[in-house]
């Protein structure tokens, strides 16, 4: 029994001793473990913070960068505005030269829709009779050189408009006189040879109301009336009216001067 207990003793001291040993190890293990981390932890402190101040070198040169190209840029744009005013100056220069160049044959408005300074014209009492004398002759042809070549002209609709609706306000009658020119370039020289007659008509001395030019006329007893006739062929046109005035020589002569 002594022996056994003995045995018992010793085994268990021996492994006192290995568990003794073995702790010893592991804290030596960890002693080396601390010494080696505290240095990896430096390590990597050192490399980080060279890191940031590569970054941080790096955004200055950057922002160093950017303010260059914001100066490059505001003189870009400094000299995109001149080079517009220039353009713009040169294209004025170029419009007033091709109207100039062109007014014997094209008008203000044909110019600007050419150059497509414009789309759409508001044209004008003299640019719609010389389209209606280029339709008089031949609508076929007015309509190939509106809608083939693309020349500047009025609408059919609008020249339908204008000869349908002419100013026969008191006055000469400016609109008459140029739809008698036009018709007058098909006629011979004696059959365009003209006599004026005039007359007074009594009429009706009421007030009336002018709905186009929203105007009220009004209140007249006569109406002077000149009309052109032909002398060697059969028509006749008023081309003047007037109310309660006297046709004095110098109203014939404005009138004669109108119609040649």
């Amino acid at each position: 029994m002594l022996v056994e207990e003995l045995v018992r003793t010793s085994n268990k001291s021996e492994c006192v001793m290995s568990l003794s040993a073995e702790t010893e190890e592991i804290e030596a293990s960890c002693i080396n473990i601390s010494d080696k981390s505290s240095p990896s932890k430096e390590n990597d402190y050192n490399v980080l913070k060279i890191q940031f101040d590569n970054l941080q070198k790096e955004n200055q040169a950057l922002k160093s960068e950017i303010k260059l190209l914001q100066t490059d840029n505001e003189s870009l744009q400094k000299t995109v505005r001149h080079l517009e005013k220039q353009l713009k100056g040169e294209s004025t220069d170029f419009e007033v030269q091709a109207k100039f160049a062109f007014k014997n044959c094209l008008t203000s408005n044909q110019v600007d829709i050419i150059l497509k300074k414009k789309k759409k014209a508001r044209w004008a009492p003299e640019e719609v009779s010389k389209a209606f004398t280029l339709r008089y002759f031949s609508k076929r042809c007015y309509i190939y050189l509106r809608e083939k070549l693309h020349y500047p002209l009025p609408g059919l609709s609008t020249l339908q408009r204008w000869a349908a609706s002419p100013n026969l306000r008191s006055g000469i009658l400016e609109d008459v006189l140029s739809i008698m020119g036009t018709a007058g370039q098909t006629k011979s020289n004696i059959n365009r040879t003209t006599v004026l007659s005039f007359d007074e008509i009594k009429i009706s001395s009421l007030y009336e109301y002018d709905q186009k030019e929203d105007e009220i006329l009004g209140k007249n007893s006569y109406m002077q009336v000149i009309m052109a006739r032909g002398l060697f062929e059969n028509w006749k046109q008023p081309i003047y009216i007037g109310f309660d005035q006297r046709v004095t020589k110098a109203l014939l002569e404005n009138t004669i001067h109108a119609i040649t």
